[in-house]
């Protein structure tokens, strides 16, 4: 669900035109993509991204023209489980039945996107709410994980219960929900920013981990002493490069828990004094490029501890630094969806009765 930086930026670059977004908000059974995937249309007929495995496209891109020379957002349900060529799910039995919500979208069109956007370049989660009412999906109203409104004049009150939901919503990681506040249908939706990736090193080896890192919505920190190595000839993707010893650079900053970590250094020392820095400070990911024999030499007397991931990556049998950064890469989408993954599978489905008179194409 990493599409919507994307997204957002097309909206600035063409600021004054109209566009359709597409989003799954709801699913029966099984499909190609989850509650919450996106995707954009222009007037020109452009589309940008998939929420289905290329059976639904093309026939959501008339209902986005009307969604764009209308104004008016639709809600158009698709019944993939037939098993015969004649249904949507031509032939494949994709066992779901998908309610994709259709709604014009602009840079210029109210504030929305704006303040979205701005939050997310400060590294900030937004969360939306938006009440279900007569068969529409309403303005949304924005908020930070803690609660607090970004929304200026929300118009849901800011109940016990309401702030109980949020942070339920928040803890499961989950992209799109619903609920029920105060007698209305609610539903609720996240917009991640960029995962923060720290990378110790900037030797070759690190070049495609970082490309491939920011192609999959990382933003990329990369620290090396080196500054003809740390520099934007080799990392021109990288959000930040800082040349610094891995040792000064903890010292004089501090890393947040929803980080991720990757040490590359291919210097025993620094990657010792890393690692030390990481006995007592926690991330959401730490992997050390290595075996784990070195590993092992490392931390001395101490067994390697669950939470380092070493050697880093998926074990794909990689050979050379293009298939280790997809290893790498592999091991960092997994780690990032798995709690939310599990979450939806132990979840219980709740029935949204605003879609039942919906008929559905098939």
């Amino acid at each position: 669900m990493q599409d919507i930086v994307d997204y957002i930026s097309l909206m600035k670059k063409r600021p004054n035109e109209t566009f359709a977004m597409a989003t799954i908000i709801y699913i029966e059974g099984s499909s190609y993509r989850r509650e919450g995937a996106k995707m954009m249309f222009s007037k020109a007929r452009s589309s940008f991204g998939m929420i289905s495995g290329g059976c639904l496209e093309e026939d959501l891109s008339y209902y986005a023209q009307q969604v764009i020379e209308t104004k008016k957002q639709q809600i158009v349900p698709y019944d993939l489980r037939s098993e015969s060529d004649e249904g949507w799910g031509k032939g494949a039995g994709c066992n779901g039945k998908i309610y994709v919500h259709i709604e014009p979208v602009g840079w210029n069109i109210g504030t929305t996107w704006k303040q979205i956007d701005e939050e997310l370049l400060q590294g900030h989660d937004v969360i939306s709410f938006r009440k279900l009412e007569n068969g529409r999906v309403v303005q949304p109203l924005l908020f930070y994980k803690n609660g607090t409104s970004i929304t200026s004049e929300p118009s849901i009150h800011l109940t016990e219960t309401f702030s109980k939901k949020l942070q339920q919503f928040v803890n499961s990681e989950a992209i799109l929900d619903y609920e029920e506040l105060e007698g209305d249908q609610v539903m609720i939706e996240r917009f991640k920013a960029p995962s923060l990736l720290y990378i110790f090193g900037a030797g070759p080896d690190v070049e495609s981990v970082v490309k491939r890192a920011v192609d999959f919505n990382f933003k990329v920190v990369v620290i090396d002493p080196r500054e003809a190595r740390c520099n934007e000839t080799f990392f021109p993707q990288a959000s930040e490069l800082i040349v610094a010893h891995p040792e000064r650079f903890l010292q004089d900053n501090s890393i947040c828990e929803s980080s991720y970590v990757l040490i590359m250094t291919h210097s025993f020392q620094q990657d010792k004094v890393i690692l030390e820095y990481f006995m007592h400070v926690r991330a959401k990911y730490i992997g050390i490029l290595g075996s784990k024999r070195r590993t092992n030499r490392l931390l001395g007397e101490e067994a390697i501890p669950d939470w380092l991931h070493s050697p880093v990556g998926i074990n794909i049998y990689a050979e050379g630094a293009e298939e280790i950064s997809i290893s790498i890469l592999g091991e960092l989408i997994k780690v990032r969806n798995e709690r939310n993954a599990k979450n939806r599978k132990q979840k219980k489905k709740k029935e949204l009765p605003f879609l039942k008179n919906l008929q559905s194409l098939c």
